[in-house]
């Protein structure tokens, strides 16, 4: 047996074996660049969109107590009209509670329940 052949055919041997390991491992560190990137890049994604969401809630906030503000002055307005003239029709009581409805949904004090018990003692004239 030729030891030199022998050896030339197991030194390219290894060389191969450590190419492919070297391939593999570059494969792998690739693969877990990557996975880690992009869980980065998802991560980086979900911090925007919560402050995104965060700043929805404070502006459905403003909204909601602008809406409320406005349904009360509304509310007192109907109010103070109904309340003098004596009686209201069926079409004005059920915009008036509509409204009463949806002031108290948004978080509406006392106030609309006093003006809501008022008007539903008022005649219904139609």
């Amino acid at each position: 047996m030729d030891w030199n052949n022998v050896s030339v055919g197991l030194v390219i041997a290894i060389v191969l074996g450590v190419e492919q390991l070297v391939k593999w491992v570059i494969k792998y560190f690739n693969k877990a660049y990557k996975a880690k990137k992009n869980s980065e890049d998802f991560h980086e994604t979900v911090s925007s969109h919560t402050i995104e969401i965060k700043n929805m809630k404070i502006s459905q906030i403003a909204l909601n107590n602008g809406m409320q503000i406005l349904l009360k002055e509304n509310l007192k307005k109907l109010h103070k009209e109904y309340m003098e003239r004596g009686s209201i029709t069926s079409d004005e009581l059920d915009d008036f509670t509509f409204q009463y409805n949806t002031y108290h949904s948004l978080g509406g004090n006392g106030t609309g329940t006093t003006y809501m018990n008022h008007i539903k003692a008022l005649p219904i004239i139609d």
